[in-house]
């Protein structure tokens, strides 16, 4: 018997063909029945004279077999694959110069300014909110302008002290909130003053509800070259959970605003729609809605998050039927449309490709960060963005809740706290990743866990995980067998390029 446990996943295309994910690679390999029955047997510890003997009076041919084998043993002895040896999980015990050290390589790439605190609408799946466990809350904070100033200047010098490493990188600004636009004054003084104090290319981004879009901020906006996603959940029908207080609607308004911007600035294409969608949502009417070409292309839909939180107790079982019926149907028409390179809505494309862009982006062979102070998971090392609240204390994302600041812009990084951070989040969740077959796909990240201090390991993540991989490989690989150039390297840069444009 092999010291070693079995390490690969099983799926089959819609034409009925069989592959197997390389747990260790991450790379797929067709198999047409003789593959896995060798892996099975060789795991047993039969010898190669036993595989064959074994499986000669089945339906293989011996030359099948034997080319089978062969790509086993080449496999296994060049990378180990299809199997994980059986040993304990190191998890390594990171302390502050380690952190220092491996922000040192320069990968600090953004500073986040959470201008305000406070928001113009009561969104009610908003993650901000009392909807949600463990997140920050609406407050009246708003950042003065000494505080941003204090920002600006100690993220240009973190970039100057890694010029060495990287001399080119530009500046990201990143305005969130609350509602950024709230803070207009502010933010034009932070990009007069950001410009001002850099002899590097500037980037400016900002996340905004698109209520507060006017002519006026618009104009300033696209001057300034602004990367600008605006919130919108899709047709009238879906917008209906982004309201004002006491309920007062916001849909006409920004529909307005986007329609006003895109016949002002036909050509300018450095702004996009973020859609959220939940169970009720009606995914035909988004279609419709956002073929539109009075509005922005869409960058993204998400689902609303179900974690840390009951906003999904309020639907039926016949709600999610129906959904599931539509996203049944909608997923068939992108297959279609996928397989024969036809064009299709640009909703319909961003809904199903945004989970099976992750999966196509996967890490290969073995590089799986092993040996890393963060091995496994897709998480971002702390520190590499610079979140800065309204008062000038420091958290590691935009997302993160306010039971672990990193320190503040006065006195810049604590690195105890951010080695703290690492820890409790290698101690809680990355102690049982090396087994599991999605650690290079893996995205949960410390915001997704982090609790009252502490960080949760939540093993419905994990098999949902496990299921977009066998879902996500199927869909793929069903629309390759169909058409090749379905998903090109060109392709993904663009996502990638877009990604990084708009994120940061």
């Amino acid at each position: 018997m092999s010291n070693k446990s079995l390490y690969y996943d099983r799926f089959k295309t819609l034409s009925g063909n069989t592959y197997l994910y390389d747990g260790v690679t991450s790379v797929v390999v067709p198999d047409n029945g003789i593959l896995e029955q060798i892996i099975r047997l060789k795991h047993q510890g039969s010898s190669d004279q036993e595989v064959m003997s074994q499986l000669s009076d089945t339906d293989i041919s011996p030359k099948e077999l034997e080319s089978a084998l062969m790509f086993y043993n080449r496999w296994e002895r060049n990378f180990q694959g299809f199997s994980l040896a059986r040993k304990e999980h190191h998890i390594p015990k990171v302390t502050a110069q380690d952190i220092k050290d491996t922000l040192d390589q320069g990968d600090i790439y953004i500073l986040i300014l959470n201008v305000t605190e406070d928001c113009n609408f009561r969104c009610k799946y908003c993650y901000l909110s009392e909807a949600y466990d463990y997140t920050r809350n609406r407050t009246t904070k708003r950042m003065s302008f000494e505080t941003a100033k204090a920002a600006i200047d100690y993220y240009y010098k973190l970039l100057d002290d890694y010029k060495f490493k990287k001399p080119n990188k530009r500046v990201n600004i990143n305005f969130f909130g609350g509602e950024p636009l709230l803070e207009f004054e502010l933010l034009k003084k932070c990009v007069e003053y950001a410009k001002a104090n850099t002899t590097r290319e500037v980037a400016f981004n900002i996340t905004t509800n698109g209520y507060l879009l006017t002519d006026k901020i618009s104009d300033f906006l696209v001057e300034n070259n602004f990367y600008i996603s605006v919130s919108l959940d899709g047709a009238r029908k879906n917008n209906t959970q982004r309201v004002m207080a006491n309920d007062i609607p916001t849909f006409d308004r920004i529909v307005d605003n986007l329609k006003n911007f895109k016949k002002r600035y036909p050509d300018y294409a450095n702004i996009g729609i973020l859609s959220v969608y939940d169970i009720n949502t009606d995914l035909d009417e988004n279609v419709d809605f956002f073929g539109d070409p009075e509005l922005p292309p869409v960058l993204r839909a998400t689902g609303v998050s179900n974690n840390n939180t009951d906003y999904y107790d309020q639907f039926q079982d016949s709600d999610y039927e129906k959904f599931r019926e539509t996203m049944y149907r909608l997923r068939k028409e992108y297959l279609d449309k996928k397989m024969k390179s036809q064009p299709m809505s640009g909703y319909l494309q961003v809904f199903f490709e945004s989970e099976l862009f992750t999966v196509l982006m996967r890490k290969r062979h073995r590089d799986d960060n092993t040996g890393s102070i963060i091995p496994y998971t897709g998480t971002c090392v702390p520190g590499i963005r610079l979140s800065v609240r309204a008062d000038g204390t420091l958290d590691i994302c935009e997302r993160m809740n306010q039971e672990f600041p990193i320190g503040n812009v006065h006195t810049g990084y604590n690195y105890e706290a951010l080695a703290n951070i690492v820890n409790k989040y290698n101690e809680s969740i990355t102690a049982s990743c090396r087994e599991c077959i999605g650690n290079k796909i893996c995205q949960i990240c410390f915001a997704q866990v982090a609790g009252d201090k502490c960080f949760n390991y939540k093993p419905e993540i994990c098999k949902q995980i496990q299921e977009m991989i066998k879902n996500g490989n199927s869909i793929i690989y069903s629309i390759l067998e169909e058409n090749p150039e379905a998903y090109t390297l060109e392709g993904m840069e663009k996502v990638i390029e877009n990604m990084i444009k708009f994120e940061g």
